[in-house]
């Protein structure tokens, strides 16, 4: 008989059947088909097929997608330059067409500019995956491509990093959202 075969594969089986070491990445729950299929229209859509053109105060940026993982799913963030703010949630939730309100639109032209005066090196994407758990991806929408860079959220939580400034900004947007689902549902 083949003991040596044999042990050779239960030791490869063994080895890759043990559970990723505790400092592993967690994916972020897939989210549901809806969610996706927002979130891939806006990455891959143009300025031009938006209708957004370059301004004295946005000559470079036209939008910011912003991705967070958690453990329940996937938040994505959606500010544009034409006021369209929208909250995807990856379990098929969220809040659209939110820029029609003042103090969201506000939020988001603040979170526009505060891109357009990063000095973050972005880059282009190599793919548009969903972050980890844990993490945080931006993609900056340019008149001349998407651009992306991506963080852990616990650091930019603590001011930590140079997506820091940017992070507070879309924050600033998700509780002017928060807040004006609050006014209409209360």
């Amino acid at each position: 008989m083949h003991y040596g075969w044999i042990l050779t594969c239960a030791l490869a089986l063994g080895t890759c059947m043990q559970p990723p070491p505790p400092d592993a990445p967690t994916p972020v729950p897939e989210p549901v088909e809806t969610i996706r299929d927002l979130r891939s229209m806006i990455l891959n859509l143009s300025a031009e097929e938006a209708g957004i053109a370059p301004t004295p105060a946005l000559p470079t940026v036209w939008g910011v997608v912003l991705d967070i993982g958690y453990p329940e799913g996937l938040a994505t963030l959606v500010s544009l330059a034409d006021g369209t703010t929208s909250l995807y949630l990856g379990h098929g939730g969220g809040y659209i067409g939110m820029g029609a309100h003042d103090s969201v639109r506000e939020a988001g032209e603040r979170l526009l500019k505060q891109a357009e005066a990063s000095e973050v090196a972005f880059e282009p994407p190599s793919d548009v995956a969903l972050p980890h758990v844990g993490q945080v991806r931006f993609y900056v929408l340019t008149h001349s491509g998407v651009v992306a860079a991506g963080a852990r959220e616990a650091d930019l939580r603590a001011g930590i990093g140079p997506l820091a400034d940017l992070y507070a900004a879309a924050h600033a947007v998700i509780t002017e959202i928060r807040l004006q689902a609050e006014r209409q549902d209360g």
